[in-house]
């Protein structure tokens, strides 16, 4: 019987006389616990999980709590963390990179974290190697209130997964499943002013970039805006689809560039690059490795990326871009060391006045 005794406590899901899975705990008196139960494919109630109440240090003063339960058998693990997103108490406005659950594997509880709470972008990786970006969305997280997250098997389309978010106080309600949202990349490459206002809404609204900066963030699908400093792009987001928007030119004369493309694939035997032409001063430009004749992308026109390239050796690494009117180096990056498994694209940007940059941009 629960609480009667010093020795763990089970709980046990069955499908008619059939005991299908169970989970121990110790249950506590006065104690609200939450047992949550997880179908498969094949395999009703396979998973059990008990979740016990967690304890604050502090209060929560209007931020929420957040745990996550990994149900999926697609990886061999999950790491959950948010993407940009508006924060009041920053400089910049803004705040991003949280870590939700580390390398959560199957069956597991996460530790509680204590987040803003506001609409949060949420993004999926796998723990293996290499990892993967396998799942975005965003979701609302009252003031005051504690949600576990599921990370769930899609059954409708295999090697896919679907999450859903419940208030632990809810009852009586039935789970509702997340949408999944469009990946977005936008890189400040304005150079006559300090910072520029970024607007992504839902899930964020003045962030602050500064020149040769980037911010990450997740938008829901379909129709989108997207303001930088009072210059408006709207975008059909496409959640098989990757968004790369870039601010050059100048402040008073800015160009929004949009890139929309199918994710890079990610392999273990190789990295990908391309390089990208965000420099309005030049018509096209060339790219050089390690010395200004050894050319591996030539004319890439203002506002365009080079073809994808696959790179199967590891060394050290410089580019060049180069000005093919007169093979002047505009700029160069040196001493890189690109890991296989990953994949970047490089963007000229900057003007002749305040200064050329390369701003290297990791792939997901």
């Amino acid at each position: 019987e629960a609480c009667s005794s010093q020795n763990n406590d089970t709980i046990g899901a069955s499908v008619g006389n059939d005991e299908k899975s169970k989970a121990d705990a110790s249950l506590e008196v006065l104690k609200n616990f939450t047992v949550a139960v997880f179908d498969s494919v094949d395999n009703p109630a396979k998973l059990t999980v008990i979740v016990p109440p967690f304890r604050l240090s502090q209060p929560l003063d209007g931020n929420s709590v957040v745990r996550v339960i990994n149900a999926s058998v697609n990886y061999p693990g999950y790491t959950l963390s948010l993407g940009a997103r508006d924060y009041k108490n920053s400089p910049s406005k803004f705040i991003s990179g949280e870590l939700i659950s580390p390398a959560i594997q199957y069956g597991e509880l996460s530790k509680h974290v204590v987040i803003s709470s506001g609409i949060v972008p949420l993004a999926v990786y796998s723990t293996e190697d290499p990892s993967r970006l396998i799942y975005n969305s965003l979701a609302d997280f009252k003031a005051d209130k504690s949600y576990l997250i599921f990370i769930l098997d899609d059954p409708t389309n295999n090697g896919k997964i679907k999450i859903s978010l419940v208030e632990e106080n809810d009852v009586n309600k039935s789970a509702e499943f997340l949408t999944e949202g469009s990946f977005t990349q936008v890189v400040n490459l304005i150079p006559d002013v300090e910072t520029v206002i970024v607007a992504v809404p839902p899930a964020l609204n003045q962030a602050k970039i500064y020149f040769s900066d980037l911010l990450a963030t997740i938008m829901n699908p379909g129709s989108g805006d997207i303001t930088i400093s009072g210059s408006l792009l709207n975008i059909n987001n496409d959640i098989t689809k990757r968004n790369l928007i870039i601010a050059t030119g100048a402040s008073q004369n800015k160009e929004l560039l949009l890139f929309q493309y199918t994710p890079l694939k990610i392999e273990s035997v190789n990295y990908k690059r391309r390089f990208i032409n965000a420099c309005k001063e030049f018509s096209t430009v060339n790219v050089a490795l390690n010395v200004d004749t050894m050319l591996i992308a030539e004319n890439i026109s203002y506002g365009s990326a080079s073809s994808v390239e696959n790179v199967t050796l590891e060394r050290t690494t410089s580019f060049l871009f180069i000005n093919p009117v007169d093979s002047t180096v505009i700029r160069r990056i040196d001493g890189l060391n690109l890991p296989f498994g990953k994949n970047f694209t490089f963007i000229l940007g900057g003007n002749k006045t305040s200064g050329y940059t390369i701003v290297q941009v990791q792939e997901y």
